[in-house]
């Protein structure tokens, strides 16, 4: 799923800013929510993150994560300004590629995964992660990790995808997943 939404993130991102842009999931993880620093290493790392929801009845918080850097990086690539420091065109990367994402998990189970309207923040990966630790954590719920490479020409850009679902959506995705797969 994380290299189908990938690579229809990665058509779109290119048709949108007319340069061809490759998006590579080189791994996935389904962790704890506290093991996520221990995998990304953006631990006290000042972050730019984009987060949605969806907008149905389905909970799952879906942030995309950039070290800022590679945040202003990108937005340069998406502008084709190379002095724009101006981060508001991170929520419509955000926006196809999360929306990318969602399309390829409900293709493959079938289901309509609809995202809300994305907001970014910038903080310190620690201090956006801990909004989101403390209620799944509570709740018992893993994490889906996707790291994500992102290359432009010669810009190579670093990121990561963090789903934190429901164990209600987890186990409609997993069943529907099997039933695909004839298990």
């Amino acid at each position: 799923m994380g290299n189908l939404g990938a690579g229809n993130a990665a058509t779109a991102l290119s048709m949108m800013i007319d340069r061809k842009i490759t998006i590579t999931v080189p791994a996935t993880h389904v962790v704890a929510p506290v093991e996520i620093p221990n995998i990304i290493k953006f631990y006290d790392m000042h972050t730019v993150a984009v987060i949605m929801q969806l907008a149905n009845d389905l909970d799952c918080d879906i942030l995309l994560v950039f070290p800022v850097e590679e945040a202003h990086k990108m937005v340069r690539i998406m502008t084709d300004c190379p002095d724009d420091e101006d981060l508001a065109p991170i929520e419509e990367l955000g926006n196809i590629i999360i929306g990318n994402f969602l399309n390829a998990i409900s293709d493959f189970t079938g289901m309509t995964l609809m995202p809300a309207p994305p907001m970014h923040i910038e903080d310190l990966f620690d201090a956006i992660l801990d909004i989101f630790l403390a209620e799944v954590s509570m709740q018992g719920r893993k994490a889906i990790l996707f790291e994500t490479r992102m290359v432009c020409e010669d810009e190579d850009i670093q990121a990561a995808i963090l789903m934190f679902l429901s164990d209600e959506l987890q186990n409609e995705l997993v069943k529907r997943g099997e039933e695909w797969l004839d298990l």
